[in-house]
């Protein structure tokens, strides 16, 4: 089975004629949205030229607050639900809503993490690896987190082989760790940077429990400790960033491990972020609305304020990016 890509016909779809009150209504409640065209209320027909003039470009893929999916088509904001509650995921380019994580290398080796382990699929070949957590590195490597360690495979061959043992992960943070910390340091998920590079999600046993490093090989070159909760390490579509998602909000990192300041009004924490294709946009969920920023050599400049409710986001430049499960609508 191999994941349906958009349609043509959506395209037709998300370039369709929208009234604008009737849009701002629409993108925070979820509803239906009436394709007759009306006068553009002036403050989002203002957000609208904001990012069309900075060239915001591509689809801002938004997992909404109980998990509908639904596209919006920059910078026009053209709307298009999807009839699939997904979690968002991303490869490289492609933003994935099937589950399935495409290799970067070729985009037609996929893995995706099941009950019984890792399912790996290359045209004919298909089979499982024990284990969660699948990570591509740029070169086609694929690799897992198994008993708290890290493995990887190269295609076609099938044999795992260790990249990252608990031994080692404990003889890399000595001294930064006391001792019983360090024997129970343990990967929990990865994104490569490179095919040097990696950050890493880390679990220990002391409270609170996780840490976020920058490792290559037999080295840390940044660690950040310690929270209470991490989950879903992703690369930014450029290579350039990663965030983490926490209890707390979503953190933002650069690839080699230094915190990416957000800079929000009030302090106040960001849901969810997502980077444009290319890295040069930054667009950040947050109390009920998504702001677009360009960064700068000061910081984020904000772009547009939009009145988006949205849980989860990520971004693809055209509407063949992103990945459907087979037989969606």
């Amino acid at each position: 089975m191999t994941p349906r890509r958009i349609p043509t016909a959506l395209a037709v779809g998300l370039v369709a004629a929208i009234g604008v009150a009737a849009l701002v209504d629409g993108l925070r409640s979820g509803g239906p949205v009436p394709a007759t065209a009306t006068e553009p209320e002036p403050d989002l027909a203002r957000q609208v030229a904001a990012l069309r003039e900075a060239g915001a470009l591509g689809l801002l893929v938004v997992s909404r607050p109980g998990c509908r999916v639904e596209l919006l088509a920059m910078p026009d904001l053209a709307r298009t639900p999807l009839e699939l509650c997904a979690e968002l995921d991303a490869s490289g380019r492609l933003v994935s809503l099937d589950g399935r994580l495409p290799s970067p290398a070729d985009n037609l080796s996929f893995a995706s993490c099941v009950e019984e382990g890792v399912l790996v699929e290359r045209g004919d070949l298909t089979f499982q690896l024990p284990g969660c957590a699948p990570a591509w590195r740029p070169d086609g490597m694929l690799s897992v987190v198994a008993g708290g360690e890290l493995w990887g495979v190269r295609l076609p061959d099938t044999r795992p082989r260790l990249l990252l043992s608990r031994e080692e992960l404990g003889r890399l943070f000595d001294p930064r760790l006391p001792p019983d910390d360090r024997r129970s340091l343990e990967v929990r998920e990865v994104v490569w940077s490179s095919d040097t590079h990696l950050v890493t999600i880390l679990r220990r046993d002391s409270e609170p429990r996780y840490l976020v490093a920058t490792l290559r090989p037999s080295e840390v070159l940044r660690w950040h400790c310690c929270f209470e909760d991490l989950r879903r390490v992703r690369l930014s579509p450029g290579g350039m960033f990663v965030d983490v998602a926490s209890e707390e909000g979503a953190l933002v990192y650069r690839a080699t491990g230094e915190p990416f300041p957000l800079g929000l009004e009030g302090g106040r924490p960001a849901e969810a972020v997502a980077w444009s294709p290319a890295d040069r946009f930054l667009a950040v969920a947050r109390a009920g609305s998504v702001t677009i920023f360009e960064p700068d050599g000061s910081g984020l400049a904000p772009i547009a304020r939009l009145p988006i409710e949205a849980a989860d986001l990520r971004w693809a430049l055209a509407e063949r990016d992103v990945l459907l499960p087979e037989g969606t609508n």
